[in-house]
């Protein structure tokens, strides 16, 4: 982030954000790190999932909490 990466890029072939990525693979550390510099939790992947929904549908609901808690859908 110090090198100037944009939280929120888009790219890959699901068209997701870092945070989708994160999110997807089940890193909470990284998800609150992604969401500490910025990221926005509501943008949607190419598929039209935001992280939320990502989190539900691959069973992290340590993730869905940190999500709920911190009001970000």
């Amino acid at each position: 982030m110090e090198a100037g990466a944009i939280v929120d890029a888009i790219g890959g072939e699901l068209q997701s954000t870092p945070l989708h990525w994160a999110t997807r693979q089940g890193h909470l550390a990284m998800v609150v790190f992604l969401m500490k510099e910025g990221a926005d939790p509501s943008l949607r992947d190419g598929e039209g999932c935001s992280a939320i929904h990502l989190a539900a549908q691959f069973g992290f609901t340590n993730i869905v909490a940190y999500f709920l808690d911190r009001k970000s859908v």
